[in-house]
């Protein structure tokens, strides 16, 4: 990642060492999680007939970023966390890989200029992986 430093040039020579941490790649992790809820029974099949699974109260202790994020870092990646709110899609060209954390929002993403920065990084050949168990699942 860039960083800046003031350098006062005092001498006709100046040196600066700096300790450059190895990285096995620089990742975006994009945090669509969403509010802790109470997640309602699934059910599926045509007519919602089908039990899918049980109701329950997502974590308030760690969000699947959160934990992705901590496991990254162990396996010695750079890890930037940004929210799905606040990302901007030009940070994309400057990571080998764009995570997208949804964990179990049911509303992910909603944001549609998120969407379609997301879809047009994949179609230039950027590297994206998406993760949550909502994701594809159909809400309506």
């Amino acid at each position: 990642m860039p960083a800046t430093i003031e350098l006062d040039i005092l001498q006709p020579e100046t040196i600066k060492n700096f300790a450059l941490d190895a990285t096995n790649g620089d990742l975006l992790l994009i945090d669509d999680t969403g509010a802790t809820a109470v997640k309602d029974v699934k059910m599926g099949g045509k007519r919602g007939e089908i039990f899918l699974a049980d109701g329950y109260v997502s974590s308030t202790t760690k969000s699947s970023a959160t934990q992705m994020a901590e496991d990254l870092t162990n396996m010695g990646f750079f890890v930037t966390v940004v929210s799905a709110a606040d990302v901007d899609p030009a940070q994309f060209e400057l990571v080998d890989l764009v995570i997208l954390s949804c964990g179990d929002n049911t509303s992910s993403l909603s944001n549609s200029a998120l969407k379609n920065a997301l879809t047009d990084f994949a179609i230039a050949g950027g590297h994206i992986m998406l993760e949550g168990g909502e994701l594809g699942y159909s809400h309506a």
